[in-house]
């Protein structure tokens, strides 16, 4: 039976990935693959400390922390991007629940108390947004996603997590929420100015038959003309309402301010 060179070379490319995978697992869940807990020796390859730094560096650039706690003791173990989410000294995180949670806006704390030590089922993936007390520039919004692991017993023992800072994204979705309160606000000023404007049609054309009805020198005239300047006046502004919704550049026109308060003397008196 022959044997190419590429699946020779097929095979240990795939005999190196399956190692790595293997680490990498051992990294995170501190067991080797034969099942034995895994120690510090000298045999240790030098494959973790240089996947500790690249996954530092993940972290670091993607902005997001690493939190674990031991439900048997309470205890907070994170990485350094924790503390510089905190807004704390990198040699100062906090290292328990209780110290996480008093970091936590008053609001949300006792939320957070449940999310991190209350009851959950194992495998299944939590969700948490919350308000963290920066010393430093104010409270910012924080959000976490944990998962409950057991030990070889099945007994629930530390629940792993991620937390990451969304005071930018909540900003904006503000600032969308904003923009679309203010856009169906204009969306229903277009609507009444059209209902306004069709009415004022319906009263200059009435106005217009009641002048024609009227005999030259009728003192009734000069107030039905007053009533149609009016409504010329009224469909000025609907117009200029239509164009500010609209977002349509204004023509600049010369006013006469003479003339218009002469017309508003007339009006007037």
């Amino acid at each position: 039976m022959r044997v190419s060179h590429k699946s020779l070379h097929r095979a240990a490319d795939a005999n190196r990935a399956a190692q790595a995978v293997a680490l990498r697992r051992a990294a995170l869940q501190r067991v080797w693959p034969d099942g034995t807990r895994a120690r510090p020796c000298a045999d240790t390859p030098a494959v973790l400390p240089i996947s500790e730094e690249r996954a530092a560096y993940a972290l670091q650039a993607a902005d997001v922390g690493i939190w674990e706690i031991d439900l048997r003791t309470e205890g907070l173990a994170c990485s350094e991007t924790i503390a510089s989410l905190l807004g704390v000294k990198l040699g100062n995180p906090p290292r328990t629940a209780a110290e996480f949670i008093a970091q936590v806006h008053p609001d949300d704390r006792p939320a957070m108390k449940a999310f991190l030590l209350g009851p959950k089922r194992v495998g299944v993936d939590y969700h948490a947004e919350f308000r963290v007390l920066r010393p430093e520039g104010g409270p910012r919004w924080m959000a976490s996603r944990a998962r409950l692991f057991p030990d070889d017993t099945g007994r629930p023992v530390r629940l792993l997590g991620i937390a990451t800072d969304i005071d930018d994204r909540r900003m904006l979705a503000l600032q969308l929420g904003r923009a679309q309160k203010i856009e169906s606000v204009g969306q229903l000023t277009a609507g009444l100015v059209h209902d306004f404007n069709n009415l004022l049609t319906v009263i200059l054309a009435y106005s217009g038959l009641v002048m024609g009805t009227l005999e030259p020198g009728d003192p009734r005239c000069a107030d039905m003309e007053q009533v149609m300047k009016a409504g010329h006046q009224a469909g000025g502004l609907t117009r200029q309402l239509l164009a500010f919704i609209r977002k349509q550049g204004g023509k600049p026109t010369t006013l006469d301010l003479n003339i218009l308060v002469a017309n508003m003397l007339e009006m007037l008196s």
